[in-house]
């Protein structure tokens, strides 16, 4: 029985409709919006209901639950068509039809159509008759589809999704589908293929509501139960007794059990229990405090400097135990914080049972492992793993499989993290042994030096930098073309640092890659409305100690890219018309200027006569070119490509940068045709009467990879200037400062929590932290994470980053 990822999850299609709207069962409240004839069908897909379509109608979805530009995303659908399409049908469609700006699902004759306008992908498919899972997803760099099972696609591409249409079952109100669809689901991130499978194997016991009132007396009635109906079953019930009793109950039967319970009898009793039977177990109860004394002291706490820790103790021979959190002394100043409550009639029990299992070289160590620490910091390229082992048992030769280059891999319920064993040493009880994650591959001693040069892609940079390396990285980072006289040497690793610093990015082990990535993946500004890895409250946490930073007071930043020489421009004399075939004696002479980069001219000059400036024009063009060593050139220089297509078998996207005449490609040789736009500035010489001109253009080569960025309500200094040699456009320019003074510019609360072990909480994300009463309080961005593994316990030691925005 499987469970669909949360995380990210913008909107979800299951497929209820409630008159005119598609509802959206994501808790986001993105429904959509019906145009023309659609229907549900309570029991239309084996795991519950489906939209039916009949050709006459299809959804708007709202912006707010699609992905514009170049963000990452997934799209995860399940199509059903009784006979083969004979004409193009839309499942789902985003954006706009222009080159890259479309992120769409087709179903054709016998296909099914990923179409990004330009750069689509057919794979056939037998899908009539039978219902078929569909997931298309992009990572910010490379797109990648599944139909059921099978991956039938991977394709580098440089999406720019436009924030236009965003629709199910149409596209731009055409193309209309006919079927069924269930379990559209839309993500702000690319899925693993793990993920996916788990979608896939999606449970169809966990859908269906009862709700049915119980009368208990006045102001005293209510019940709702979910249940489960199929291979699992989920039972919840809230009943009231008394003033203020309340009792929940959810079971299920299966490969585990789950049982909740929250009592109430009189006025003031309470007691809570969780029990999970299975592989894992947790058991929270806290007893009823009945005439009990609970003390509360706090003293004045030094400002910037608050913290405090928690631990049971027993209060001997009584079998009960007292709760005591107290503050840490840091830095020479003592904070008091205490809580204590006292004659607790139960005792308190708390255990959290994890499975864990640690092998070295393949082999199982997990009995032997007395102590294990994993390290995870966006500052750090790498994640570490210390760990202690005990004197080997009989039969394992601990020093033959603790060879520097082995692999370990430590697994905590079931997710699992891999490492390269780097050091070892001998101690009088056992092993030290401390390794490093596979980003390690990219660097010493494991990797070779590279050299790139030339201009390409920073995405693609980052490919070729590590090929070597047998190592993947995912370039989630903004992208942009590598100036002309762009080139490196030097290890991997160093080169991704390079690329990444250039864009106000960070480097870090990701599984069994690498991954390139903002540093804060959800911006100080819009934390507040993030997805939550995990939420914190008092209760859970076991020591927190807080420390405050001021913003550096700049109320902007300047960052200035690489600068291109003065290039000149291309001069042509246009056709005089009427059939002349040339120019007659103090005839006015047209002529264009096709300028490369941004340049403009500044001053123009003629001999005789005067020139007049008309303006600038755009110039559409199409030209087939041979592509070769992976390069070729346009007749002009390009303002904007509108669209590509190779003679031939498809190879791809290709490269390009405006203002330029280079096209890069990922093929060394092809024929390829090109539409691009083109630009250039009409003067007119006239008033003159000799026969030879001379025409002077002075110009200003300008700076397009240069900008300043102002951080509203920011302080008092002028902007700090900022240089980055490897940004070559505007753009770039101001992802590079809004990195800057994300990092620098705000107020910043950094806390250190300890709280048992959560799933999935690692550097990058984002958890809620509810203790107010040590200055944190709501989202928090996590920049590390430290997991303490020792017999019997698993602690999590988090830093976290709050802004005041």
């Amino acid at each position: 029985m499987t469970s669909v990822p949360r995380n990210g999850l913008l909107a979800e299609y299951i497929g209820t409709v409630d008159g005119g709207q598609l509802l959206d069962t994501s808790g986001n409240g993105r429904h959509g919006t019906i145009v023309g004839t659609v229907t549900s069908e309570a029991a239309g897909h084996p795991l519950g209901p489906a939209v039916v379509f009949s050709g006459a109608g299809g959804v708007t979805l709202p912006q707010a639950a699609m992905v514009a530009g170049a963000g990452a995303r997934t799209v995860a659908l399940w199509v059903y068509r009784a006979t083969n399409a004979g004409s193009y049908e839309t499942l789902y469609s985003a954006g706009a039809t222009v080159t890259n700006q479309l992120f769409d699902i087709t179903l054709g004759p016998g296909t099914v159509e990923l179409v990004n306008y330009g750069n689509n992908d057919t794979i056939s498919v037998s899908y009539a008759g039978a219902w078929q899972a569909v997931c298309f997803q992009y990572d910010g760099a490379v797109k990648r589809a599944w139909i059921n099972g099978t991956q039938v696609l991977e394709s580098a591409i440089m999406l720019a999704t436009a924030t236009a249409y965003h629709e199910l079952a149409q596209r731009q109100g055409g193309q209309r589908f006919t079927g069924r669809l269930a379990r559209v689901r839309i993500w702000d991130r690319a899925l693993s293929e793990a993920e996916w499978l788990t979608v896939l194997g999606e449970s169809p016991g966990l859908r269906g509501y009862r709700t049915e009132p119980l009368d208990l007396g006045p102001e005293r009635r209510f019940f709702s139960a979910p249940l489960a109906l199929g291979a699992g079953a989920v039972q919840s019930a809230h009943l009231a007794l008394g003033v203020q009793g309340v009792r929940r109950e959810a079971t299920s039967l299966g490969m585990q059990v789950l049982r909740q319970a929250v009592n109430g009898l009189g006025l003031g009793a309470v007691r809570t229990a969780h029990v999970v039977l299975g592989a894992q177990a947790l058991r929270h109860g806290l007893a009823s405090l009945g005439g009990a004394v609970a003390r509360h002291e706090g003293v004045d706490l030094s400002p910037g400097l608050r913290g405090y820790r928690s631990e049971w103790l027993e209060l001997g021979g009584t079998g009960r135990h007292m709760l005591r959190h107290e503050a840490l002394d840091i830095g020479g100043r003592t904070a008091v914080h205490r809580h204590e409550a006292l004659d607790l009639s139960n005792p308190e029990v708390r255990v959290h049972q994890h499975d864990v299992r640690i092998t070295l070289a393949g082999v199982d160590i997990t009995s032997q492992v007395t102590s294990c620490s994993l390290s995870q910091s966006e500052d750090s390229l790498h994640d570490s793993l210390d760990m202690t082992v005990a004197r080997e048992r009989r039969g394992m030769d601990l020093l033959r499989l603790a060879r520097v280059g082995a692999p370990v891999t430590v697994a905590v319920d079931g997710a699992v993290s891999t490492f390269i064993l780097d050091d070892r040493t001998v101690e009088a009880t056992g092993l030290r042994l401390t390794a490093l994650s596979p980003s390690i591959l990219a660097d010493a001693p494991h990797a070779d030096e590279v050299a790139l040069n030339g201009p390409m892609l920073a995405s693609t940079a980052a490919t070729l930098l590590t090929t070597g390396a047998d190592i993947d990285v995912a370039w989630l980072a903004h992208d942009w073309m590598l100036p002309a006289d762009y080139s490196f040497s030097g290890l991997p690793l160093a080169g991704l640092a390079e690329l990444a610093a250039a864009c106000g990015a960070v480097v870090r082990a990701s599984g069994d890659g690498l991954v390139v990535r903002p540093r804060y993946p959800t911006r100080p500004v819009y934390l507040h409305r993030a997805n939550l890895a995990a939420d914190y409250t008092r209760s859970d946490l076991l020591a927190v100690s807080v420390a405050e930073t001021p913003g550096s007071g700049y109320r902007g930043v300047t960052v200035t890219g690489w600068s291109a020489d003065a290039a000149l421009p291309e001069l042509e004399i246009m056709d005089p018309g009427a059939g002349q075939s040339g120019y007659a004696l103090g005839d006015d002479v047209h002529v264009l200027a096709w300028w490369p980069g941004e340049a403009l001219a500044v001053l123009a000059w003629v001999s005789d006569g005067a020139v007049q400036e008309l303006g600038a024009r755009i110039v559409t063009r199409t030209e087939t070119m041979e592509v070769v060593g992976g390069h070729c050139e346009t007749a002009r220089p390009v303002h904007r490509l509108t669209s590509s297509m190779w003679i031939g078998q498809d190879h791809g996207p290709v490269a390009w940068k405006r203002g330029s005449r280079d096209i890069y490609t990922g093929l060394d040789r092809g024929l390829l045709e090109i539409t691009y736009e083109a630009r250039a500035v009409q003067y007119t010489l006239s008033g003159h009467d000799v026969s030879d001109l001379l025409f002077v253009l002075a110009l200003d080569p300008g700076d397009a990879a240069s900008a300043t960025v102002w951080l509203s309500g920011g302080g008092d200094l002028d902007p700090e200037d900022l240089a980055s040699e490897l940004l070559t456009d505007r753009a770039a320019a101001v992802v590079r400062g809004m990195a800057w003074l994300d990092r620098t510019a705000y107020f910043v609360t950094a806390a250190r929590l300890e709280a048992p072990y959560v799933a999935g909480v690692r550097d990058g994300v984002v958890v809620a932290v509810d203790d107010a009463e040590v200055g944190v309080s709501g989202r928090c961005h996590v920049a590390g994470v430290d997991t303490q593994i020792t017999p019997g316990r698993i602690i999590q030691s988090l830093e976290v980053l709050q802004w005041d925005v």
